[in-house]
């Protein structure tokens, strides 16, 4: 186990990220955590369960061994770390490892971990599946690229934050599978909703389909989780419909052209049905409202 009194710097405190934090303090973890906006039910959440809260991010990062972000996407990530006015290497420990959980795609992980080794620190990427719940209930599958000692050296971080820890290769290689794991969600989702269509169409509870099929052969973590709630009409986000648009834009740059390029005809439906629910100003909403897509 890791000692407590290492110093764990937190940037990010949203629906994820302020769960995520929330266990590893309660576990005895000393993080100290950062949000963008403040005040936030984010950050409010995560002081109530022992997280230290730093007003300025430069007190955040100060003297951390460990620095773990969970924010929207690449941009975001880099104005934390790379902002003119800041030395982030004379802030943080020497060769301290930043743990980012964030979904910002696989070649923005390898051009910021070689910005950072080029100044002496260690970089892992380390997207999550689970969403909200898994965060809260310390559940989430942890898809990790970067060396294995670096995965060694935060392995008892992520034990206390979930329950499966995959180590995909090196530095880019977590963020590609978290891009087929979203690929999966958005598929499986829109096939739910046509799920529920035929049921509509055919004079049955759409209850029904998530009563027999949930656990079955045709049961998925969208149709089980998210399924009830597009029945009862509850578009509260778990995770935002334009967060996982941007992953699934993520997807088609990554396979647009070259060696990678593939034909996706269930992936470009998915993407299509998710521009245009974020088109119609909808994309604050939780993903289960593609069905009104």
């Amino acid at each position: 186990m890791m000692n407590s009194t290492v110093k764990i710097a937190w940037i990010g405190a949203g629906t994820m990220g302020s769960r995520m934090a929330a266990n590893l303090a309660k576990a005895g973890f000393a993080v100290t955590v950062w949000n963008r906006t403040t005040p936030a039910p984010g950050v409010e959440f995560a002081a109530s369960h022992g997280c230290a809260i730093a007003r300025d991010v430069r007190d955040a990062l100060s003297n951390s061994s460990i620095i773990c972000s969970c924010v929207t996407d690449g941009p975001a990530l880099r104005s934390v770390l790379f902002a003119p006015d800041r030395d982030l290497k004379a802030l943080v420990r020497e060769n301290a490892l930043f743990a980012d959980f964030s979904t910002i795609g696989p070649v923005e992980a390898q051009r910021i971990a070689g910005e950072l080794r080029g100044l002496g620190l260690r970089f892992v990427d380390a997207p999550v599946t689970g969403g909200d719940v898994g965060a809260r209930d310390a559940t989430l599958t942890f898809m990790v690229g970067g060396a294995g000692e670096d995965l060694e050296s935060i392995r008892s971080l992520l034990e206390v934050m979930g329950q499966k820890i995959v180590h995909a290769g090196p530095v880019g290689v977590g963020q590609a599978l978290k891009l087929v794991n979203q690929l999966l969600c958005g598929v499986n989702l829109l096939a739910v909703v046509e799920a529920f269509k035929v049921a509509d169409a055919l004079g049955m509870d759409r209850n029904l389909v998530v009563e027999a099929c949930g656990g079955g052969a045709a049961g998925s973590w969208q149709l089980v989780h998210l399924g009830p709630k597009i029945i009862a009409g509850d578009d509260r986000p778990g995770f935002r419909a334009e967060h996982l648009l941007k992953d699934l834009r993520f997807l088609s740059e990554a396979v647009a052209g070259g060696k990678s390029a593939v034909n996706l005809p269930c992936f470009e439906l998915a993407l299509a049905a998710f521009q245009r629910l974020c088109d119609a100003g909808r994309g604050a909403l939780g993903t289960q409202a593609v069905a009104k897509a």
